[in-house]
Order: structure tokens, then sequence, then C-alpha cells
């Protein structure tokens, strides 16, 4: 609507968009005679560039398939174009740090089943859906998070 605005008058403005509410508030209405009680739209351009930038963002995060987090570690500079990402999430990290204490509270102990099945839904490792049972597979998903314990049988 904005844009509408600067390249035309105020008077095809309003006949283009009678009714049309601004909920950005980047046009606005001036009082300008209030003896005529006349009155002047006028743009707010830096809300205007504001949302102009943040949409030119958004395309960017859609278009480049990388998403925010994605975006964000290259706007501040967590991506290395040889080494990939270099971020953790708050969640992985806290869900790591949950593995890491049952891990050593079970440490040098033989599981039984009920124990066994709780190890399993702590690691959580799922290949195409199915989770993983084995203490194989299960090491290699404490190394993908890279935990430096292992599993032996």
């Amino acid at each position: 609507m904005a844009r509408y605005l600067k390249d035309h008058s105020a008077h095809e403005y309003i006949e283009k968009y009678p009714r049309d509410y601004d909920k950005y508030c980047i046009v606005y209405a001036d009082k300008a005679d209030k003896e005529k009680d006349t009155v002047n739209l006028n743009i707010n351009y830096l809300i205007y560039i504001k949302y102009v930038m943040d949409c030119a963002t958004y395309q960017q995060m859609v278009k480049e398939e990388f998403g925010y987090c994605k975006f964000m570690a290259r706007m501040f500079g967590f991506y290395d174009p040889y080494q990939g990402y270099d971020y953790v999430l708050f969640d992985e990290e806290y869900k790591n740090n949950n593995l890491m204490e049952y891990l050593d509270s079970i440490t040098g102990h033989k599981l039984l089943k009920e124990n066994q099945k709780e190890l399993i839904e702590k690691i959580d490792l799922r290949v195409d859906g199915r989770q993983q049972k084995s203490y194989k597979k299960l090491n290699e998903g404490l190394e993908m998070i890279k935990l430096p314990l292992y599993l032996i049988n």
C-alpha cells in the first residue's frame, strides 16, 4: 500500500484502497489544515524501510532453504564454508547434558531389561522412523552427538 502511495496521489490511493487497514501503520493520516478539516496521507519511512528489509530477509531464508537458525549462524559468523555450521541449539545441549548425567549414573552397572529399555528411550536413536536398539547402533548414536562414552555388550 505504501508503495502505491509513493507513486500516486492521495486521491488515487483512497480510490484503490478505500477501507483497507494498514496493520503496520506505514501509511498514516496527518491533519493538514485545522480550519478546513483536510487530511494528508504520509508514509512513515522508518517503518516502511524496516518492513521492506524484513520481507527481503524472510524471502532469503525461504529461498535459500537454510531456515532461521542457519541464517542467524551465517549472520553472526558461525559458518565456515570448509567446516560447515559451528553452533549448538540449547535443546540439544540440554538433552545431551541429561543423557550424560544418566549415563554417568549407570556407568559400570549391568543393565536389566527395564534399564535397557530406559537407556534406549534416553538415547532415542532413530533411522527411517524406527528406534535402534542394538548396542552397536546406540554407540554410533553416542558418537554422532559427540559423547565420550560407549556401550559394551
